[in-house]
């Protein structure tokens, strides 16, 4: 049984979160949120995959960046992967870009991924798709991580706005069409990473 003691607060995502406020447009709870679901991520990939410490930093740059745009609308996996793109240069990690591209772009495929990266992209998909799917789809994520996640890591005002209300025009004017954020590939293009 997992404890609240085994989660981690990686200090990566807090780094990067804390210089980055002003994304949020003033939406603090839900900024607040968004950082909690960043630190779940990176709780369920680690109990989902045994990573290298330098693995586990790249896990911890692409789940800080991985929504942080959705404060601005539905459309963030492109602003997204390239912010973080700029902050692994201004770093010295440039080197690590076309992972964490990868692993932002594909993080709401429905699929399995198993190409490039996908020791890291596969396991950041399932713990993402455990927490937007509030659990009920395991995911491969022990039960008792996730508990202790819940009850120390909070996410239930991370909704931002206007993905919300986005989100919510997407469905009836295109039926048929995946929603940006299902789009990875596209992303990738379009930052000229494919």
């Amino acid at each position: 049984m997992t404890s609240r003691a085994d989660l981690v607060r990686h200090p990566l995502v807090d780094e990067i979160l804390d210089a980055r406020r002003e994304v949020a447009h003033g939406q603090d709870a839900a900024f607040e949120g968004y950082r909690n679901h960043a630190h779940r991520i990176v709780n369920f990939v680690r109990a989902l995959a045994t990573l290298s410490p330098e693995d586990e930093e790249k896990i911890a740059i692409a789940a800080a960046f991985h929504d942080l745009y959705a404060f601005d609308g539905l459309d963030y996996l492109e602003p997204s992967i390239e912010a973080a793109g700029r902050y692994l240069a201004e770093t010295g990690r440039a080197a690590w870009d076309r992972e964490v591209a990868l692993t932002i772009a594909y993080h709401h495929r429905v699929r399995p991924y198993r190409g490039e990266a996908a020791h890291l992209v596969e396991p950041f998909r399932r713990a993402d798709l455990n927490d937007f799917s509030m659990g009920l789809i395991r995911a491969g994520v022990p039960r008792g991580v996730r508990k202790a996640a819940d009850a120390e890591l909070p996410v239930g005002d991370f909704v931002p706005k206007a993905v919300a209300r986005f989100a919510l025009g997407w469905v009836p004017r295109h039926p048929l069409r995946p929603a940006p954020p299902f789009r990875g590939g596209a992303a990738l293009r379009r930052t000229g990473r494919a």
